[in-house]
């Protein structure tokens, strides 16, 4: 039986003798994991504080040395289970300053590291399933990209997609069809993300055409739109 979640035990050894004194919560625990129940109480809580939760390196500074310390301790029980503690080590020292013994305290941690583990592996998982459907959804674009008719073949007359009829600037005669509706909708005032939703095609799409027709006009530092509401307002004069 272990000690209740986030319950705090105690534990008492004296120096120079076989004096030691429990917690009720400890002695359960230490009940629990003692290789022979007919070892003296000492020999077990010794067992348990030394083998069992890796402290033996702490007693023996706070016995020796008079060093506090603390820290989160997991300890590896003969029947194959994990328990989880905060462990505190503590000299007791009485009124010459004289080391007496050492004490300590237990707070069972285990229930909240095991959560705490769940919840990770739970964000794990859906951290790769949430890959895996990222993956799975660039693959089903690059496919219907791969199915549709090719619709950037260039054109000395461009026959356009979305605007029929439209008349065009004699600049963007060198531009394919789909870069002409591009540039149709960007002088109308469409952001990249307004174009992409209304020509069905991804942002990334847009911007790749945003950068062709900036080279094929050889804008170098020019305001694309501006430049375009300027060509298309010529045709209205």
């Amino acid at each position: 039986m272990a000690m209740e979640q986030g319950s705090i035990g105690w534990w008492w050894v004296e120096r120079g003798s076989p004096g030691i004194a429990w917690s009720r919560d400890v002695e359960r625990l230490v009940a629990t994991v003692a290789a022979n129940e007919d070892s003296p109480p000492l020999v077990r809580l010794l067992y348990f504080l030394r083998e069992c939760l890796g402290l033996g390196e702490e007693m023996r500074r706070a016995m020796e040395d008079g060093t506090q310390s603390s820290g989160e301790r997991e300890a590896m029980l003969p029947d194959g289970r994990h328990l989880w503690f905060h462990s505190v080590v503590i000299p007791a020292r009485d009124g010459t300053g004289a080391i007496r013994g050492i004490f300590g305290t237990l707070r069972d941690l285990t229930e909240q590291k095991t959560l705490t583990t769940e919840l990770r592996r739970v964000q794990s998982a859906l951290l790769e399933r949430n890959a895996e459907l990222e993956r799975k959804d660039l693959v089903l674009k690059e496919l219907l990209h791969q199915v549709r008719p090719a619709k950037d073949v260039p054109s000395p007359q461009p026959a356009l997609e979305l605007f029929h009829g439209t008349r065009i600037p004699r600049e963007l005669t060198c531009l394919s069809p789909r870069e002409v509706d591009v540039c149709l909708l960007i002088q109308r005032g469409l952001a990249s993300k307004q174009i992409a939703q209304h020509m069905e095609i991804t942002l990334k799409s847009v911007e790749s055409h945003r950068v062709r027709i900036r080279r094929k006009l050889k804008l170098g530092n020019k305001n694309l739109a501006a430049y375009l509401r300027y060509a298309f307002g010529r045709l209205d004069r």
